[in-house]
């Protein structure tokens, strides 16, 4: 048996790789790409983003661990914050706008036209970095990241289905606090479906911004309304998948 993680940027993959190599029978590399899939043995893994399987990779030897996060917004607000973070981990998306309309961001679930996306974006101007941890999210660039996002997800969803494939949250495995051990149930599962002993898997990791996004999103009462409609829509996706 050989296995692979698979799943979009900033959802869990370090994190799993961890508590699999928990296990005494199991041994997972991180990302190394399709290139060292044919090096795997016998109960080895390694994982995979989504933008690097093309036509050419042959999944069907392997056992696919799904990881997915249910939670759109956090993982697309994961996504905007890792692009832009500084060479300490900053981020250099700090925005102002003088524009009342730009601030009160249309909450639909359709994309906005690109023109008026870019318009809106031009609007705002770069300040200097006013703190550790408090930013200010352009609300425009996070809902184009969870319309990406939610697209990506639903298509791997779908495709995965074809291959031995056990899709996990990884709000299930966290259980939405920070965890050093996966609940049991979910270990089990996660044995069970590698055919290994059921063993319990933890990790001695650590989150690196341990604090709510409230805490130190300044514009985070606009930030919470943004693509309502998209995050339920996903939910309901992962969960009839």
């Amino acid at each position: 048996m050989k296995f692979l993680i698979v799943a979009t940027q900033r959802s869990g993959t370090i994190m799993l790789t961890a508590f699999l190599n928990s296990h005494p029978e199991l041994k997972c590399y991180a990302e190394e790409g399709t290139s060292f899939l044919a090096k795997l043995k016998n109960n080895e893994g390694s994982n995979l983003k989504y933008n690097q399987i093309t036509d050419d990779t042959d999944l069907k030897d392997f056992k696919i661990l799904h990881l997915v996060r249910k939670d759109l917004q956090a993982l697309s607000l994961s996504k905007v914050i890792n692009k832009h973070k500084k060479r300490y981990g900053r981020p250099d998306h700090i925005f102002k706008s003088t524009k009342k309309e730009d601030l009160e961001f249309p909450m639909s679930d359709s994309l906005p036209k690109k023109e008026k996306f870019l318009s809106a974006l031009s609007s705002y101007t770069k300040s200097s970095y006013s703190g550790k941890n408090e930013i200010t999210i352009s609300p425009f660039e996070l809902f184009r990241k969870m319309y990406s996002s939610y697209r990506q997800v639903s298509k791997w969803l779908k495709t995965l289905k074809k291959y031995d494939t056990m899709t996990i949250s990884y709000e299930d495995i966290t259980k939405g606090g920070e965890v050093n051990v996966v609940p049991q149930g979910i270990a089990d599962e996660i044995c069970e479906f590698l055919g290994v002993e059921k063993r319990e898997l933890t990790t001695s990791m650590q989150k690196v911004n341990p604090k709510n996004y409230e805490e130190y999103i300044l514009n985070w009462n606009i930030i919470k309304k943004v693509g309502q409609g998209l995050i339920q829509k996903h939910k309901e996706k992962i969960s009839n998948n």
